[in-house]
């Protein structure tokens, strides 16, 4: 994945660094109906020391099953479940699409188990 920075303007502000409206990294977690691992694994992303990056959730779970947690983040960036559950491919496709960092890795919901 390919993206110019500086296609966007401006700067956000994370963990006192400064970082172009475009993250470096995209970090995709593509799920479904896994909110306990999924919130795990946000919290184990979101506690590196660089801080450089984005994180796409694209939630593919039934309904009342969503993993929308109570984190709340900037570098967080929540795809709400379709009204009806999409192929595998198709939600990597949609968090994909999503993204803006240069470089990109996809995460499963239970990466951050121990």
């Amino acid at each position: 994945m390919q993206i110019n920075p500086s296609d966007d303007v401006g700067e956000s502000k994370v963990g006192g660094e400064r970082f172009p409206m475009a993250p470096l990294f995209s970090v995709l977690l593509p799920t479904r109906n896994r909110p306990h691992l999924a919130g795990k694994t946000i919290q184990s992303i979101l506690g590196n020391d660089f801080g450089d990056f984005e994180i796409i959730v694209a939630d593919n779970s039934d309904p009342g099953r969503g993993v929308r947690s109570g984190l709340e983040d900037d570098r967080l960036k929540w795809l709400d479940p379709p009204t009806s559950p999409l192929p595998m491919w198709e939600n990597w496709n949609r968090a994909l699409s999503a993204a803006r960092g240069q470089y990109g890795t996809v995460y499963s919901a239970n990466n951050g188990q121990d």
